[in-house]
């Protein structure tokens, strides 16, 4: 009997002894690392690399949208691309992207008319000064150019057509359309807003 008891109390401990064995091996066994999931590098694909390329122009959105000139209101989207302060290109045709530069030209032949912007790796543009950004859209891309007012009020009126500045008796310069909507432009507060749509 004796012999039963103590062969039962062996087999109970083995049993207790097994089993907090198993429970310490599964405590101290290392926890598998989360699965990481691999994430895109940062700036790739870059957005310049998006905008690189030829992009046909529609849709020219311009604020504010007209001007009281003589009297009568001009829309100055038929008149704002047409100054050398916009390259003279008339109606925007086209802009070409490459790493450095936006180079827009307008519908008329010959393109010889050119208007040149710098362009980073963000999209944004600069014309003598921070002037505005091209952004990527579900269609394509969007050209936005902001010209501030102070710029707007450095435009001398006729100036490159003769005469002497500071001459009370020199004839006044005839201004054309175009000039005068710049100069309304420039004696008001607003800032010249457009925006522009392109696609391939």
């Amino acid at each position: 009997m004796k012999s039963m008891y103590f062969s039962t109390l062996l087999f109970l401990g083995a049993t207790a002894l097994a089993f907090t064995s198993c429970r310490s091996k599964s405590k101290d066994e290392p926890q598998k690392p989360p699965t990481v999931v691999p994430q895109p590098t940062p700036g790739e694909p870059k957005l310049l690399d998006q905008l690189k390329g030829t992009w046909l122009l529609s849709n020219v959105v311009v604020s504010p949208e007209e001007v009281v000139v003589d009297g009568k209101k001009l829309k100055v989207a038929d008149h704002i691309f047409h100054l050398p302060l916009l390259g003279g290109i008339a109606t925007p045709g086209q802009v070409v992207i490459d790493a450095k530069e936006a180079t827009f030209t307008g519908l008329a032949e010959p393109k010889t008319a050119v208007l040149k912007m710098q362009i980073d790796a963000e999209g944004k543009l600069t014309y003598l000064v921070p002037i505005g950004k091209v952004v990527k859209t579900e269609t394509g891309i969007q050209v936005q150019i902001q010209v501030p007012n102070a710029l707007l009020k450095t435009f001398k009126p006729g100036a490159g057509q003769g005469g002497s500045q500071g001459n009370p008796n020199a004839p006044k310069p005839t201004l054309s359309d175009s000039e005068k909507v710049l100069q309304a432009l420039a004696q008001g507060t607003e800032d010249l807003k457009i925006t522009i749509d392109g696609k391939r």
